[in-house]
């Protein structure tokens, strides 16, 4: 059973939002991609050469940029940022990498939240999932329609976890993923992706 601290509870309360387990993704359904053995060779070195002083950038710039990269270029619909602000008259906040819409008349401005991507510094994926649940609650209200899914990342560069806020319920699935398998991490990336699309 998880356990919440106060805080936790607190932003559940507040935005009326309740949570779930279970296996959203149905992981045996969807074909894993081919990388190129270059990128495949590139993220193993990375994280063979994972350091402390300077792993959270070194995570961000050589493990998550990367894969995100070729995820956007299979999802062309959408548009990668990076840090941008998400603001509400009463929130705010950056996540580290957010998929969304432009700006409709062709200007590089996020318009659409719909994928948000959160890197966890110190595996502490708990407190990590609530940052990244308050960031798809501020996305959700920048939409202005809860029938809008948000989907989520939360990764250490290594794990990969999966999540989706439709609505009021926030929903984590049950399983997650290894790095050591780049084809799976990308094809999930790909399909969560391909599911903020249809909200493009």
């Amino acid at each position: 059973m998880q356990v919440y601290s106060t805080a936790h509870t607190t932003l559940l309360e507040e935005f009326d939002i309740f949570c779930s387990t279970n296996a959203f993704i149905d992981f045996s359904a969807i074909k894993p991609l081919e990388i190129t053995m270059e990128l495949k060779d590139d993220l193993n070195f990375s994280i063979s050469q994972l350091g402390f002083a300077d792993n959270v950038s070194f995570i961000r710039n050589f493990v998550l940029s990367p894969i995100l990269f070729k995820t956007w270029r299979l999802n062309p619909k959408l548009s990668l940022f990076s840090r941008p602000l998400l603001a509400t008259e009463t929130m705010q906040c950056y996540p580290d990498f957010l998929f969304g819409t432009s700006h409709p008349r062709g200007y590089r401005t996020l318009a659409k939240p719909l994928f948000v991507v959160l890197q966890s510094n110190k595996d502490e994926f708990t407190d990590c999932w609530f940052k990244v649940l308050h960031q798809m609650i501020v996305s959700q209200q920048i939409n202005k329609d809860k029938t809008i899914p948000i989907f989520a990342v939360v990764s250490n560069g290594k794990y990969w976890e999966f999540g989706k806020l439709d609505n009021n319920l926030f929903t984590k699935n049950l399983t997650s993923l290894s790095i050591s398998d780049p084809e799976k991490v990308l094809s999930i990336l790909s399909y969560l992706a391909g599911e903020a699309e249809k909200y493009a």
